[in-house]
């Protein structure tokens, strides 16, 4: 423990209304690997509630749904299925079978936790119900469960509090990644109330078990510590939201000068997403369903590698993050590239 680990976790307890006690590890994908096993000491029960779409790393029990709901453990190769025993696969904005999943659950280890990205899976990818959220609230609270947050995209995106503090749902768990060292290496957090998180103190035996070699590291925790701060007295999340709205607006302009391809563009904040093959939305229920995603991926992968050349640089093709230093040129410049792009395409 150094002097930066705690002012880095009082800076995040100070921000995000569901933290009393931060443990510091080394990614994303280790801090969901501890929230799982937080919820299950704490509860008792075994089961984890999952929703389809979701990224939550990968380890290997959460390698169920990825990118794309009902794919199961389509991309587990190399997972023993043994290792899905335990998790629960729910589909996105199915009130009816995510209570379903509680009660039919109850006899066999019970549900000891359910983890969602809040604005829906892969960042927003696959956007949830206004009520979606409260009603996971709702049934965690019913059948004794704990709420799992995962705010690796919305901590300090959304709002300096996170998803939760901007949607004022309180999760008992929340898991934060990379944005918290802004850029430093061995960065990620697990984090929530205090009589939850005390199954992470104690003797051996009584104690779950947590490691890494350079989680808390005193170089990481500083640049935890001061990026929160600058951030805060910056207004970093504003200026970035603003950005955000402007160019989700003059793209979606852009775009309607070419109705023939439907392009456009949506935003959670500084998270935009820029839909132009949509291969994340896709009926699995068609008989050429995995035909339709791997073409309609490859377009975007194309897509993508001519505005890279061009040099704006996006996230799978599909998705943008801004920050507060994006600024009149950026926006210039990126609406220059699609124009580019655009033009390219021939008009059917």
């Amino acid at each position: 423990t150094s002097e930066y680990e705690l002012l880095a976790a009082e800076e995040i307890i100070k921000h995000m209304p569901g933290v009393e006690m931060v443990r510091f590890l080394q990614s994303g994908t280790e801090a969901d690997m501890a929230a799982l096993r937080i919820a299950r000491a704490y509860t008792g029960k075994v089961k984890i509630i999952k929703i389809g779409g979701s990224y939550h790393g990968w380890s290997d029990q959460m390698i169920c749904s990825v990118h794309i709901p009902r794919t199961g453990k389509f991309e587990a190769k190399g997972i023993p299925a043994e290792c899905f025993a335990h998790i629960v696969d729910v589909v996105p904005n199915d009130f009816e079978a995510l209570e379903a999943a509680f009660k039919d659950h109850q006899d066999k280890g019970g549900v000891a936790g359910v983890i969602v990205e809040p604005i829906g899976g892969e960042s927003g990818a696959h956007p949830v119900h206004p009520d979606w959220n409260k009603a996971i609230r709702k049934l965690c609270d019913q059948y004794g469960s704990l709420l799992i947050f995962d705010e690796v995209v919305t901590g300090f995106r959304l709002d300096m509090g996170g998803a939760q503090k901007l949607y004022n749902i309180i999760p008992d768990i929340t898991v934060l990644g990379k944005i918290i060292t802004h850029g430093y290496p061995s960065s990620g957090a697990v984090a929530g109330r205090k009589e939850v998180m005390k199954v992470c103190t104690g003797s051996m035996g009584e104690k779950i078990f947590v490691g890494g070699t350079l989680a808390a590291n005193p170089i990481s925790m500083a640049a935890c510590y001061y990026a929160l701060k600058y951030m805060a007295e910056h207004d970093a999340v504003a200026k970035a939201t603003a950005f955000a709205n402007r160019l989700t607006q003059a793209l979606n302009d852009l775009y309607a000068t070419r109705p023939d391809l439907g392009f456009f563009v949506y935003n959670f904040g500084a998270i935009m997403h820029y839909m132009t093959t949509a291969f994340f939305s896709i009926d699995l229920n068609a008989p050429d369903a995995l035909t339709q995603i791997f073409t309609r991926k490859q377009v975007a992968d194309d897509y993508q590698v001519v505005t890279m050349a061009h040099g704006l640089c996006t996230l799978a093709g599909t998705r943008m993050y801004t920050c507060m230093q994006h600024d009149d040129e950026a926006l210039k410049k990126t609406l220059s590239i699609w124009e580019y792009m655009l033009s390219l395409i021939p008009r059917s």
